[in-house]
């Protein structure tokens, strides 16, 4: 998976370097709204969305020269905060329980301009930096584990790497983007064999110009 984010940023560059036109770049900035699609031997369990952050930069041209009413090329690179929340975890003494997985996304998406809109569609890599599991006790105490990743024993152990697709809508005001973002993993994220662990979360984040060359 790692091949193929380094190959897309690749092809990415080419396009840019070779096409010698409008390389915009933004600085963005918002809030991710995480959660888990989640079941444990095959059994389904609900989980709560985990509000985080998310930030990074965006850098887009277009595929024929122009930068309006044509479609672009979108490379993104963020730190994203992704998890969820169990509010009905096995245990009687415990509240609720908390993952947070810290990620270094890339991103590589198309976008399709409509007057003051963008409808963008593509996919994302994530790369987990941390994680830690936040368990909220009946008593008002807590504990906090951290997450290993590439293990296979336990079931708090998780996978690093997270493929998947990426789905955005956004409005030019001005100089600014307003950005609504879905990304929907494609592949589990547990090294349980037992649990299936999909990462979902939207975003909404604010993108402001950093710079602009020809």
């Amino acid at each position: 998976m790692k091949k193929i984010i380094l190959f897309t940023a690749i092809v990415f560059c080419t396009l840019m370097l070779n096409a010698q036109v409008h390389i915009n770049t933004y600085i963005v900035g918002g809030v991710s709204l995480p959660n888990f699609k989640y079941s444990y031997d095959k059994v389904a369990s609900p989980r709560s969305i985990y509000q985080g952050y998310t930030g990074g930069l965006l850098f887009n041209t277009g595929f024929m020269g122009g930068t309006k009413n044509e479609m672009m090329l979108n490379f993104g690179l963020n730190y994203l905060q992704a998890g969820a929340i169990d509010k009905a975890p096995v245990s009687g003494s415990v509240v609720e329980s908390k993952i947070r997985l810290n990620y270094i996304q890339t991103e590589f998406f198309i976008s399709l301009p409509i007057s003051i809109f963008e409808l963008c569609g593509g996919f994302h890599y994530n790369y987990a930096i941390n994680g830690k599991k936040i368990i909220n006790k009946n008593d008002g105490t807590s504990a906090t584990t951290s997450i290993k990743f590439g293990s296979e024993n336990g079931v708090d152990d998780a996978h690093r790497g997270d493929l998947g697709l990426s789905l955005k809508a956004v409005v030019n005001v001005s100089k600014f983007k307003f950005i609504v973002g879905y990304n929907k993993g494609l592949f589990g994220l547990s090294a349980n064999a037992l649990e299936d662990v999909y990462n979902k979360t939207y975003t909404v984040s604010l993108a402001y110009p950093l710079s602009k060359k020809k």
